[in-house]
């Protein structure tokens, strides 16, 4: 597995610190896995490590748009119609805004090729009085958590397919628990974005493939 973990603003540094417990995950059940993060996270690198190691799973977090995933201060990884063929033959996941409309689709159409993604914007929420502490912001953690679970299912042997439903159902439940809660103004942001996150995550080309 090969993770990319830039930051350099508030979303990148939440991603960075959550995409921790993945990385503890894939080393408890000993899975290895190479953590390309910070000021590394370059296109230059990223090519580098994919071809030196042919990692059979790739997260990728960061900012992107239809066409465009992002590494450290926006530089461009991987661009339709540019240099996609580098995520051929794997699984993607692409915490990432919008790439799986594009970028994603045309992954997508390669031979053993898999991503999974966002059509449109990827949103969480987080507490300003926690941006020091991302791991014990509760309001991020109903977000986050749950996308967490792609990787998390996709190192327990699941297909892709079955990674992307069991997050989707995560999102669920936490929509379910802020329903039957009082509602709070904090409550009633959340819920329309969750919503958002759940009906915008897909998965693209082999959804049978595991890692």
């Amino acid at each position: 597995m090969l993770i990319t973990r830039p930051y350099h603003d508030n979303t990148t540094n939440y991603l960075f610190k959550w995409s921790k417990n993945i990385i503890d995950f894939a080393e408890k059940i000993r899975t290895p896995i190479y953590d390309l993060s910070g000021k590394k996270v370059t296109k230059k690198n990223f090519e580098s490590y994919i071809k030196k190691l042919k990692p059979s799973f790739i997260m990728i977090n960061g900012h992107g748009n239809n066409d465009i995933v992002c590494g450290h201060k926006n530089e461009v990884l991987v661009k339709k119609d540019d240099n996609e063929d580098v995520l051929k033959s794997t699984v993607v996941y692409a915490r990432s805004c919008s790439s799986a409309s594009g970028l994603g689709e045309a992954c997508g159409k390669n031979p053993n090729t898999t991503y999974i993604g966002y059509t449109a914007d990827y949103f969480f929420m987080f507490e300003e009085d926690m941006l020091f502490h991302p791991l014990k912001d509760e309001t991020a953690r109903m977000f986050l958590e749950p996308s967490n679970y792609v990787a998390m299912s996709l190192l327990k042997g699941h297909t892709a397919q079955e990674a992307n439903k069991r997050s989707k159902d995560e999102i669920r439940k936490n929509i379910l628990k802020l329903l039957a809660r009082t509602n709070s103004g904090a409550d009633q942001s959340m819920l329309p974005l969750m919503i958002w996150n759940h009906s915008h995550q897909v998965c693209l080309g082999d959804g049978n493939a595991r890692i």
